[in-house]
C-alpha cells in the first residue's frame, strides 16, 4: 500500500542521511516476500539497493527485505517491522547492540 511504503521510505532515508546507518544494518520485515508487499516496485531506497539474500545483505551489498520467517535466525542493528494495516514498529538499538529473532530476546536488551 502507498502510505506504507511512504512510511518505509521516509524513516529509511532519515537514517541513511542523518544518523550514519548503512543499508547493512537495517532489515525490513513484513509478512511477506519482497516482490508480494507494498515495495514490490521500489529496487532502492535513497541510492542502497533492496536485496532479499542475506548473504548479499551480510556482505553489505543493500537493505534486506525478508520475512519473519526468513530473519529467524539473523540479527540487525535496525530492524523495521511493518504489516498490511499500514503500522510500522521501527526498532532501533544503540550501536553494536542488534536486534535478533529466534531466541526470544533482543540482543543487548537487558531482557
Amino acid at each position: 500500500n502507498r502510505q506504507q511504503k511512504g512510511l518505509i521510505m521516509e524513516e529509511v532515508r532519515k537514517m541513511l542521511r542523518n544518523e550514519d546507518v548503512k543499508p547493512h544494518q537495517i532489515a525490513l520485515i513484513g509478512p511477506r516476500a519482497w516482490r508480494d508487499g507494498s515495495l514490490s516496485d521500489l529496487q532502492e531506497i535513497d541510492g542502497a539497493p533492496l536485496v532479499t539474500a542475506a548473504e548479499k545483505w551480510r556482505r553489505g551489498e543493500g537493505i534486506l527485505v525478508t520475512t519473519a520467517k526468513s530473519f529467524k535466525g539473523l540479527e540487525a542493528d535496525i530492524v523495521q517491522v511493518c504489516d498490511d494495516l499500514c503500522t510500522l514498529a521501527a526498532f532501533t538499538m544503540t550501536r553494536g547492540a542488534g536486534v535478533g529473532m529466534g531466541t526470544g530476546s533482543a540482543k543487548g536488551s537487558g531482557q
